[in-house]
């Protein structure tokens, strides 16, 4: 992984937690040697965050992590202004973004519609109790999932990240993908709530014995500016090799496994004495809006 370092104008404040006292202070952050709090930089080294004050020492602290010195790094080659945010704090959408022409696919016919007629109440069930073509669920759904992971996952971000080398047509075709192994799960299960769904459920479509169906998934859509894939997207699927695919599978499947690590930290539940087996989280639990974000991103308007 790519090591990060990001200078701080001004200090950084934080909140500590006294459990003596059972109170929070705010306060700046420091050198322990030298007191320094102006100056700083925030350095990330594999998923390690070490600061640095002006003369040199190094230092970590739980308020610093790995992921956010990247939504600090990713934001101001960006030019946006950096802002730092506690470990828990909610993460703004800003994924690498693919700059090429938007348009969908063409609406289908009634006839092409009614040749299909399983697919075409279960699309209408989606857009009847959510108000939303169950593409564009699965791709917000994804999106949000990714833009998680792309921070969390250091791998991922060396691979993402134009700034780095990395490749934004990598990370948009991982989040097609994912979206595509939700929707068709969804599809196959009948459920109109989408983000219901486990992770678990789109991870195995994504392993290698499965994902090949994904790429002949064609959603309908009802809407003449959402709801069906790019006509970009549908010749790289048609077109990608094997190795091509795979690799944006696997990519998307480690999007899943950024949210499962996260899952597998938290305590357990103890009822009765006994440790209770932890339930897959649902799609819904992960994918928060982090943001307020652009829903038309996908589509061509």
């Amino acid at each position: 992984m790519v090591s990060l370092s990001i200078g701080v104008d001004g200090v950084i404040p934080i909140e500590r937690y006294e459990p003596e006292v059972q109170e929070v202070f705010a306060e700046v952050l420091s050198c322990p040697q030298c007191a320094a709090h102006t100056g700083l930089r925030l350095i990330s080294e594999q998923d390690t965050a070490l600061i640095r004050c002006p003369l040199g020492h190094e230092w970590t602290d739980p308020h610093i992590t790995a992921p956010g010195i990247r939504v600090l790094w990713h934001h101001s080659a960006a030019g946006m202004a950096p802002v730092l945010r506690p470990p828990d704090a909610l993460t703004p959408i800003a994924l690498p973004k693919l700059d090429e022409d938007r348009a969908l696919l063409p609406r289908p016919s009634d006839d092409e519609c009614e040749a299909q007629p399983a697919l075409w109440d279960w699309e209408l069930d989606v857009h009847l109790h959510g108000d939303t073509p169950a593409l564009v669920e699965s791709l917000r759904i994804a999106r949000s999932l990714a833009n998680f992971a792309y921070y969390s996952d250091g791998g991922l971000f060396d691979s993402w990240c134009p700034e780095l080398g990395g490749h934004a047509l990598d990370a948009h075709m991982s989040i097609v993908a994912l979206a595509l192994a939700i929707y068709d799960c969804a599809r196959r299960a009948d459920q109109f709530k989408i983000g219901w769904l486990p992770l678990s459920e789109p991870l195995a479509a994504l392993l290698p014995t499965s994902a090949e169906a994904l790429r002949t998934v064609r959603p309908l859509g009802f809407d003449e500016h959402e709801g069906r894939l790019r006509i970009t997207d549908t010749r790289r699927l048609d077109q990608a090799d094997d190795r091509q695919w795979s690799a944006w599978c696997a990519m998307a499947r480690r999007i899943i496994h950024s949210h499962l690590n996260v899952v597998d930290r938290r305590q357990p539940v103890v009822a009765h004495g006994r440790e209770l087996p932890s339930p897959t989280p649902m799609l819904i639990e992960r994918a928060r809006q982090y943001w307020p974000d652009d829903t038309t991103w996908y589509g061509s308007r």
